[in-house]
């Protein structure tokens, strides 16, 4: 049809040098609507799957063109030197989608990575942009992702909630509370949808995604901050997450839904595992539905470090068994 490309985020906050320069800028890059797990170590720990979810797209989706992995001056040398020496594979650095607006740098905020993206030298027109712990778990055809020049946005409506001041500051309060008392990071992505939406003139209902592998349009977003350069260089300027901010892949989902060039699927061929809310009995009945079925093609697992050795073991067994992730 076209090339098509992936782009993963991905950093290693184990790092040393990304560790103390990340120290550096938590006292300087902090903002009053900063949001606090955005701040937090499991949001930058690096446990590996990176390498599953490139092996999961070299074997299952063998149609792509390139592979960019985002950086921030680092490699993942974790990975086997036949991932690294892959043709299709390739590092691009902040620096490099940054170029012109390196005063935002060093940056922590994957909000403020992913309004840049389109900025990535020899970015095909149409794209998937995943997280690095995005896993498709079967053979995956490009009509899953985009049919004719339309994309496929799985999800579903829901209504769009106000937050003002009062109720940012109830919400902020109760983030604290689960934190110290579940360590529960909240990550408030459902309101930065919400604006979204609203910026592509939605007022009452967004189409709420999940953790899944995103198409998009490189066109869209781009035409759309070239339009208001003002939205663009606020979204792009915090150094940690932060509640006035919007997701520019959302944003993007809303323009193609309002030109009608998109197809809306339900995901009930997508399932996330975190390890730090859900339920232990959760956590069982998911794993359980790994072995079981076939049914789950996109697969999200959060906060594995997180995970009861059982747990983590249990999941990488049925990757590199079931779906020869290993």
């Amino acid at each position: 049809m076209y090339p098509i490309d992936a782009v993963i985020t991905w950093v290693d906050g184990n790092n040393p040098v990304h560790k103390e320069k990340r120290e550096l800028y938590q006292t300087g890059g902090i903002t009053i609507n900063t949001i606090s797990s955005s701040k937090e170590i499991t949001r930058f720990i690096n446990n590996g799957e990176l390498g599953y979810c490139l092996q999961s797209l070299l074997i299952n989706m063998p149609w792509l063109r390139n592979i960019f992995i985002v950086t921030d001056n680092q490699k993942p040398n974790f990975l086997s030197s036949e991932l690294l020496n892959n043709p299709k594979i390739s590092f691009v650095d902040h620096r490099v989608i940054f170029a012109g607006y390196e005063d935002v740098l060093p940056t922590f905020n994957s909000i403020s990575i992913e309004s840049v993206l389109h900025n990535i030298p020899d970015l095909s027109e149409h794209y998937i942009y995943l997280n690095d712990d995005f896993i498709i778990l079967r053979s995956t055809e490009i009509v899953n992702f985009f049919r004719d020049e339309k994309v496929i946005l799985k999800g579903c409506w829901k209504n769009i909630q106000k937050f003002g001041k009062f109720r940012l500051s109830i919400s902020q309060a109760l983030n604290f509370l689960l934190k110290s008392l579940f360590k529960i990071n909240r990550s408030m992505s459902l309101l930065q949808q919400m604006k979204a939406a609203e910026l592509a003139g939605f007022d009452k209902k967004y189409y709420k995604s999940p953790h899944y592998p995103h198409p998009q349009r490189k066109s869209t977003i781009e035409r759309f901050y070239n339009m208001h350069p003002n939205i663009f260089l606020e979204n792009i300027k915090y150094r940690f997450r932060n509640l006035d901010q919007h997701v520019a892949i959302f944003l993007s989902n809303h323009l193609e839904i309002k030109k009608s060039n998109a197809v809306l699927e339900a995901d009930d061929d997508c399932l996330m595992i975190c390890f730090n809310r859900d339920s232990p009995r959760s956590i069982k009945k998911k794993l359980n539905l790994l072995r079981t079925t076939n049914n789950v093609r996109f697969l999200c697992i959060q906060s594995l470090e997180e995970a009861s050795d059982d747990h983590r073991q249990q999941l990488l067994e049925i990757l590199d068994k079931k779906y020869a992730l290993g």
